[in-house]
Protein backbone atom coordinates (compact mmCIF):
# COMPACT_ATOMS: atom_id res chain seq x y z
CA UNK A 1 0.00 0.00 0.00
CA UNK A 2 1.37 3.37 -1.02
CA UNK A 3 1.87 5.97 1.72
CA UNK A 4 0.06 9.31 1.45
CA UNK A 5 2.19 12.28 0.46
CA UNK A 6 0.86 15.85 0.79
CA UNK A 7 2.92 16.99 -2.20
CA UNK A 8 1.36 14.32 -4.43
CA UNK A 9 -2.11 15.28 -3.23
CA UNK A 10 -1.38 18.94 -3.99
CA UNK A 11 -0.06 18.02 -7.44
CA UNK A 12 -3.21 16.04 -8.18
CA UNK A 13 -5.43 18.91 -7.06
CA UNK A 14 -3.43 21.47 -9.07
CA UNK A 15 -3.63 19.29 -12.20
CA UNK A 16 -7.34 18.71 -11.65
CA UNK A 17 -8.06 22.42 -11.24
CA UNK A 18 -6.39 23.10 -14.60
CA UNK A 19 -8.37 20.35 -16.28
CA UNK A 20 -11.73 21.17 -14.69
CA UNK A 21 -11.37 24.89 -15.28
CA UNK A 22 -10.66 24.47 -18.97
CA UNK A 23 -13.27 21.86 -19.91
CA UNK A 24 -16.66 20.62 -18.78
CA UNK A 25 -16.61 18.08 -15.96
CA UNK A 26 -17.79 15.17 -18.10
CA UNK A 27 -14.94 15.68 -20.60
CA UNK A 28 -12.16 15.45 -18.00
CA UNK A 29 -10.63 12.02 -17.46
CA UNK A 30 -8.80 10.86 -14.34
CA UNK A 31 -6.09 9.48 -16.64
CA UNK A 32 -5.42 13.04 -17.86
CA UNK A 33 -5.30 14.41 -14.34
CA UNK A 34 -2.91 11.68 -13.24
CA UNK A 35 -0.65 12.28 -16.23
CA UNK A 36 -0.61 16.04 -15.63
CA UNK A 37 0.21 15.45 -11.95
CA UNK A 38 2.94 12.96 -12.95
CA UNK A 39 1.41 10.15 -10.91
CA UNK A 40 -0.30 6.92 -11.82
CA UNK A 41 -4.06 6.74 -11.98
CA UNK A 42 -3.98 4.36 -9.00
CA UNK A 43 -2.25 7.05 -6.96
CA UNK A 44 -5.19 9.37 -7.57
CA UNK A 45 -7.43 6.74 -5.95
CA UNK A 46 -5.26 6.73 -2.83
CA UNK A 47 -6.39 10.32 -2.21
CA UNK A 48 -9.82 10.47 -3.86
CA UNK A 49 -12.46 7.79 -4.30
CA UNK A 50 -13.64 9.09 -7.70
CA UNK A 51 -13.50 12.00 -10.12
CA UNK A 52 -16.58 13.40 -8.36
CA UNK A 53 -14.84 13.15 -4.97
CA UNK A 54 -11.81 14.99 -6.35
CA UNK A 55 -14.02 17.69 -7.86
CA UNK A 56 -16.09 18.11 -4.70
CA UNK A 57 -12.95 18.23 -2.56
CA UNK A 58 -11.51 21.03 -4.69
CA UNK A 59 -14.70 23.09 -4.43
CA UNK A 60 -15.16 22.59 -0.68
CA UNK A 61 -11.51 23.08 0.28
CA UNK A 62 -11.26 26.20 -1.87
CA UNK A 63 -14.33 27.63 -0.16
CA UNK A 64 -12.89 26.76 3.27
CA UNK A 65 -9.61 28.53 2.49
CA UNK A 66 -11.40 31.62 1.23
CA UNK A 67 -13.68 31.72 4.27
CA UNK A 68 -10.71 31.41 6.63
CA UNK A 69 -8.97 34.34 4.93
CA UNK A 70 -12.09 36.51 5.08
CA UNK A 71 -12.73 35.63 8.73
CA UNK A 72 -9.19 36.67 9.56
CA UNK A 73 -9.78 40.01 7.83
CA UNK A 74 -13.17 40.44 9.56
CA UNK A 75 -11.42 40.19 12.92
CA UNK A 76 -9.35 43.27 12.08
CA UNK A 77 -9.23 46.04 14.66
CA UNK A 78 -9.56 48.94 12.20
CA UNK A 79 -12.91 50.71 11.79
CA UNK A 80 -15.67 48.75 10.09
CA UNK A 81 -15.40 50.60 6.78
CA UNK A 82 -11.66 49.88 6.51
CA UNK A 83 -12.21 46.22 7.34
CA UNK A 84 -15.13 45.90 4.90
CA UNK A 85 -13.09 47.60 2.17
CA UNK A 86 -10.19 45.21 2.69
CA UNK A 87 -12.53 42.21 2.61
CA UNK A 88 -14.14 43.38 -0.64
CA UNK A 89 -10.71 43.98 -2.18
CA UNK A 90 -9.54 40.55 -1.09
CA UNK A 91 -12.62 38.73 -2.39
CA UNK A 92 -12.70 40.59 -5.72
CA UNK A 93 -9.00 40.06 -6.36
CA UNK A 94 -9.30 36.41 -5.40
CA UNK A 95 -12.29 36.02 -7.73
CA UNK A 96 -10.50 37.63 -10.66
CA UNK A 97 -7.53 35.29 -10.12
CA UNK A 98 -9.85 32.27 -9.82
CA UNK A 99 -12.78 32.73 -12.22
CA UNK A 100 -12.69 28.98 -12.86
CA UNK A 101 -13.93 28.41 -9.32
CA UNK A 102 -17.31 29.95 -10.14
CA UNK A 103 -17.56 27.96 -13.35
CA UNK A 104 -16.69 24.78 -11.46
CA UNK A 105 -19.50 25.39 -8.99
CA UNK A 106 -21.96 25.95 -11.82
CA UNK A 107 -20.85 22.86 -13.78
CA UNK A 108 -21.14 19.93 -11.49
CA UNK A 109 -21.19 19.38 -7.79
CA UNK A 110 -22.50 16.10 -6.45
CA UNK A 111 -25.71 15.92 -4.47
CA UNK A 112 -23.58 14.66 -1.58
CA UNK A 113 -21.91 18.05 -1.12
CA UNK A 114 -24.65 20.43 -2.26
CA UNK A 115 -25.90 21.00 1.31
CA UNK A 116 -22.34 21.83 2.43
CA UNK A 117 -21.91 24.17 -0.50
CA UNK A 118 -25.16 25.99 0.29
CA UNK A 119 -23.99 26.45 3.91
CA UNK A 120 -20.60 27.71 2.78
CA UNK A 121 -22.20 30.21 0.38
CA UNK A 122 -24.31 31.53 3.25
CA UNK A 123 -21.26 31.60 5.54
CA UNK A 124 -19.44 33.71 2.96
CA UNK A 125 -22.13 36.38 3.22
CA UNK A 126 -22.34 36.00 6.99
CA UNK A 127 -18.67 36.95 7.33
CA UNK A 128 -19.50 40.26 5.69
CA UNK A 129 -22.54 40.52 7.99
CA UNK A 130 -20.29 40.52 11.05
CA UNK A 131 -18.53 43.65 9.79
CA UNK A 132 -21.74 45.33 8.65
CA UNK A 133 -23.35 44.84 12.06
CA UNK A 134 -20.20 46.13 13.72
CA UNK A 135 -20.35 49.25 11.55
CA UNK A 136 -23.98 49.78 12.56
CA UNK A 137 -23.14 49.31 16.25
CA UNK A 138 -20.25 51.79 15.92
CA UNK A 139 -22.62 54.29 14.30
CA UNK A 140 -20.70 54.39 11.02
CA UNK A 141 -23.18 52.44 8.87
CA UNK A 142 -26.90 52.69 8.27
CA UNK A 143 -28.57 49.55 6.95
CA UNK A 144 -32.00 48.20 7.82
CA UNK A 145 -31.11 44.77 6.37
CA UNK A 146 -27.40 44.13 7.03
CA UNK A 147 -27.72 40.36 6.69
CA UNK A 148 -29.30 40.77 3.27
CA UNK A 149 -26.67 43.30 2.22
CA UNK A 150 -24.02 40.86 3.42
CA UNK A 151 -25.31 38.24 0.98
CA UNK A 152 -25.32 40.78 -1.85
CA UNK A 153 -21.57 41.42 -1.60
CA UNK A 154 -20.34 37.96 -2.66
CA UNK A 155 -23.11 37.85 -5.26
CA UNK A 156 -21.89 41.15 -6.74
CA UNK A 157 -18.34 39.82 -6.88
CA UNK A 158 -19.47 36.62 -8.58
CA UNK A 159 -21.60 38.55 -11.08
CA UNK A 160 -18.70 40.87 -11.86
CA UNK A 161 -16.45 37.94 -12.69
CA UNK A 162 -18.99 35.89 -14.63
CA UNK A 163 -21.09 38.56 -16.33
CA UNK A 164 -19.30 41.90 -15.97
CA UNK A 165 -17.61 43.82 -18.76
CA UNK A 166 -14.88 41.68 -20.32
CA UNK A 167 -12.07 44.20 -20.10
CA UNK A 168 -12.92 45.51 -16.64
CA UNK A 169 -9.78 45.55 -14.50
CA UNK A 170 -10.03 44.11 -11.01
CA UNK A 171 -9.21 47.42 -9.29
CA UNK A 172 -11.98 49.13 -11.28
CA UNK A 173 -14.43 46.45 -10.15
CA UNK A 174 -13.28 46.83 -6.55
CA UNK A 175 -13.63 50.61 -6.57
CA UNK A 176 -17.04 50.44 -8.24
CA UNK A 177 -18.40 48.02 -5.64
CA UNK A 178 -16.86 49.98 -2.75
CA UNK A 179 -18.28 53.23 -4.11
CA UNK A 180 -21.73 51.66 -4.30
CA UNK A 181 -21.48 50.20 -0.79
CA UNK A 182 -20.19 53.45 0.65
CA UNK A 183 -23.06 55.42 -0.89
CA UNK A 184 -25.56 52.98 0.65
CA UNK A 185 -23.97 52.33 4.04
CA UNK A 186 -21.95 55.26 5.28
CA UNK A 187 -23.79 57.82 7.39
CA UNK A 188 -23.85 61.20 5.78
CA UNK A 189 -23.18 59.89 2.27
CA UNK A 190 -25.54 61.03 -0.46
CA UNK A 191 -26.85 58.82 -3.26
Amino acid sequence: MQKRDDKKREAIIAAAVKQFSSRPFHEVLLDEIAAAAKVGKGTVYIYFSSKEDLYDTIVLETFDQLLAELRRLADGKANAWSVLSEMVRHLMRWAYRNPHFYRMIMQSVSDRVKPSLVRKRKDLGDVFGIVLRRGIEEGDFEDSQPLLTAQYIPACVRASVLYGPVKLEVDEAVEHLLSFLESRLRKGQQL
